[in-house]
């Protein structure tokens, strides 16, 4: 691992070719899974690559989320230092015969050291080329034999952390391209946008018409409008809009089921993340004692904080795509809020 600048064993392992979708911190993978990592053997799954720690079952720390992590027992490669990892086996395919059902991809099985002497301390500082995603680390390990090798003591310490970076802060991720419906009527099918937004949705909300869940025009206009952040109406601006319900100018427009470009709508860069913020400090002791030569104690203990957030976010949104409430004032999860005109809380 140090021979190529890995801290934690995880970054080591999703390195190789058969690790395929692992969740990790860095990527769009973490917006429902912050800060763990998790194998996936050949993208079978993380709950079907079970981990082990030094042949025996560890603590899962699945997090409760919406998409990321399908249930099982993933254990968070976060959680072990890489002074004291001896070695990492991996028995792919056959694992289930032994383990069941969360071993059908395979077998990661990380050997802690059980015996230390000595002592070691590294600490590093990296960062990207426009120094925004740095990471810092630093670990220190100790052991010593005490009545003539019959004891051993030692641990290893270490704390790192890494900080956070959004798409909208490198010029691929801030352009937002994506495949749009071909408008004209020649040439490929799609082409690519730059630019993209989140049709039918913006900061301060969009008013639509329920009956035909067109656009609703400033009072006296042919211009559509949309709720400023203070809930005043103002112009929206659509952008170039495409697909079937293209905008049509005077006509309203339905909102599902279309892609834009530029506009008001809104722009997910500076809301989607590229790396997320994460701390670990960590702590591995081990001791030993030997009766005799064939008799011998062993024990090992493991205290881990590993911290991370969501440094950007989506919002919770109210959009016809996700369906529209039932009943006046009463949203449902996601869906577009049914708003009687008269409601006081409207600005005239």
């Amino acid at each position: 691992m140090s021979d190529h600048g890995y801290t934690n064993v995880a970054n080591a392992l999703n390195s190789l070719p058969d690790m395929q979708g692992s969740i990790t911190p860095a990527g769009a993978q973490n917006s429902f899974g912050v800060g763990v990592n998790y194998a996936n053997l050949y993208g079978l799954g993380s709950n079907r690559t079970l981990g082990l720690v030094n042949g025996l079952r560890y603590v899962s720390d699945n997090p409760a989320n919406i998409f990321a992590n399908n249930g099982g027992t993933q254990v968070d490669l976060n959680n072990f230092p890489s002074f004291f990892l001896k070695r990492v086996q991996i028995v792919p395919a056959s694992g289930a015969a032994v383990y069941g059902a969360d071993a059908v991809a395979g077998v990661v099985n990380i050997e802690m050291l059980q015996h230390y002497v000595g002592e070691e301390f590294q600490a590093s500082v990296t960062n990207s080329a426009k120094w925004d995603a740095g990471e810092y680390d630093a670990e220190v390990a100790l052991g010593r034999d005490f009545f003539n090798h019959q004891l051993n003591l030692a641990f290893d310490a270490q704390y790192d952390q890494t900080t956070p970076v959004s798409y909208a802060q490198r010029p691929w991720g801030a352009i937002q391209q994506q495949f749009v419906p071909n408008p004209a009527s020649s040439g490929p099918a799609q082409i690519v946008a730059n630019n993209a937004r989140f049709y039918g949705v913006t900061n301060g909300g969009l008013p639509i018409d329920p009956n035909t869940f067109g656009l609703i025009y400033l009072p006296g206009t042919n211009t559509p409008a949309m709720f400023a952040n203070n809930g005043n109406l103002v112009a929206f601006n659509p952008g170039t809009v495409y697909g079937p319900s293209a905008y049509n100018g005077l006509n309203g427009d339905p909102l599902y089921d279309s892609q834009s470009s530029d506009g008001d709508s809104l722009n997910l860069a500076p809301l989607s993340s590229l790396q997320a913020p994460l701390k670990r400090a960590l702590f591995y002791g081990i001791a030993s004692y030997d009766f005799s030569r064939n008799l011998h104690f062993r024990t090992s203990v493991s205290l881990n904080y590993v911290g991370a957030r969501q440094a950007y976010n989506q919002p919770n949104y109210s959009y016809t795509g996700f369906g529209t409430s039932n009943a006046v004032d009463q949203p449902g999860p996601g869906t577009a809020w049914l708003i009687n005109a008269t409601n006081p809380f409207l600005n005239s």
